[in-house]
């Protein structure tokens, strides 16, 4: 892999044997507990409404539409266009379990807080500094939900 795109690997680093998808603006990966893993990758255009509904159609083709226990890098430079963010809001549900988000910057911190404040979602949200503390929140919401599915 091309360092520029590993930038964000210094908070979220795939296994060497962990397959990393390319897809949109980011690479991703699912790490060994299962956790559904993804870093941006700097200087990829935010994808556009389109590109998010085809990468939902593709989603559903690999994975069988899975819902997913994800952990996350925010990118502070991508600014996704309002009726990216009602989408995403509205798909989320579908294919998330729980989400938590590796956030460094303030202002990305306060976007996601207003984000998440507007639109309650309907599974566990959590924002981290690091990504140990972040898959063992993730790690504990899977156990709670398992507990709570039997």
């Amino acid at each position: 892999m091309e360092t520029e795109k590993t930038y964000f690997y210094k908070w979220l680093r795939p296994d060497s044997d962990d397959r990393v998808m390319e897809r949109l603006n980011a690479l991703s990966w699912f790490d060994k507990n299962g956790i559904y893993c993804s870093v941006p990758i700097p200087g990829k255009a935010v994808p556009t409404l389109q590109e998010m509904k085809d990468n939902i159609e593709w989603w559903e083709r690999e994975f069988a539409g899975q819902k997913v226990w994800w952990l996350t890098v925010v990118d502070p430079n991508a600014k996704g266009s309002k009726e990216s963010r009602d989408f995403m809001k509205d798909i989320l549900p579908r294919y998330v379990h729980g989400l938590a988000l590796i956030n460094h910057s303030a202002l990305g911190r306060m976007a996601a807080n207003i984000f998440f404040g507007l639109h309650s979602p309907t599974y566990p949200v959590k924002m981290f500094s690091d990504s140990t503390s972040a898959k063992e929140w993730l790690i504990a919401q899977k156990s709670l939900h398992h507990v709570e599915s039997r």
